[in-house]
């Protein structure tokens, strides 16, 4: 399958493409694991839209276009992704990042200050640390190196720098855009554009920006608007299936999950089936 993904990237790439790239962020609803079930089903035209972009695995791991936008409307994404790809700022950020112990107190100030901080390297660095220090990545609770681990979470943290290079090549050239997917739609639609959303799931709350069961349905009125070919995310649901799509497609992923009650954060892992909607420009 990885051979078959080598095809949708240049041969001009600086990025070593022999291996997915994983982003330095465990963002939650990540569609790391589906990609090489999804990255064949998006067409290249030159064009490309990545409206709820988060973690940026779709964006990071998807051939180069002429034009291309990234957009989430969670700003400390796009803190990090702006601080990122420039030169200067990349190189204060990972020596700032670099600094920083795995600490508790620290999370908990990181968490609590990052969206109230005016300096964009340091809210990146505490948004990024708040994210890969947290439980499942979920910015809730500290998680804490247990002794059964083989690998902490500074050495993790110290492994991410090291994709910080690869990320900023990659999304050299790319539009960063921190707007609602209303205005992303609107703005960017042209027959020749590929749009991919990957918006929250249904039902779920462990978002930011979470969206109701009223916003999914508006989104695949506006999608059915959209002149572009749009491709849709998301787990298997009645709201999405009501819509007259051009096709679906689906595939089987494992996620983790974390335990409530007496078993209350535990992990595990929960076989799901991902879907992916599709309306033709």
């Amino acid at each position: 399958m990885l051979d078959d993904l080598d095809l949708l990237f240049d041969e001009d790439d600086d990025v070593d493409r022999e291996v997915l790239l994983r982003p330095p962020l465990n963002y939650r609803g990540s569609k790391f694991e589906s990609l090489p079930e999804l990255l064949p089903l998006l067409p290249y035209t030159g064009e490309w839209c990545d409206v709820f972009g988060g973690s940026g695995v779709v964006t990071l791991n998807s051939k180069k276009q002429k034009f291309e936008v990234y957009n989430d409307k969670h700003s400390g994404l796009i803190a990090f992704y702006k601080c990122v790809i420039n030169d200067n700022t990349r190189r204060q950020l990972k020596e700032l990042i670099e600094l920083l112990p795995h600490s508790r107190e620290l999370f908990i100030d990181c968490k609590d200050t990052w969206e109230k901080d005016k300096d964009d390297i340091v809210r990146a660095a505490k948004y990024y640390y708040s994210v890969r220090c947290s439980f499942s990545g979920r910015e809730g609770h500290f998680g804490r190196t247990v002794q059964k681990e083989t690998t902490s979470i500074y050495s993790r943290i110290a492994a991410d720098l090291e994709l910080f290079p690869m990320l900023a090549s990659r999304f050299k050239g790319v539009q960063i855009e921190n707007v609602s997917w209303e205005r992303c739609l609107k703005d960017f639609d042209s027959p020749s554009m590929v749009f991919y959303l990957d918006p929250p799931y249904i039902d779920a709350n462990c978002y930011r920006h979470n969206m109701t069961k009223d916003d999914h349905i508006r989104l695949c009125k506006t999608i059915f608007n959209c002149q572009g070919f749009v491709a849709l995310s998301g787990y298997d649901n009645n709201i999405y299936n009501s819509f007259d799509w051009s096709g679906k497609h689906a595939w089987h992923v494992s996620n983790k999950t974390q335990g409530g009650g007496a078993l209350a954060g535990t992990m595990g892992r929960e076989d799901r089936v991902e879907c992916l909607w599709i309306k033709e420009a």
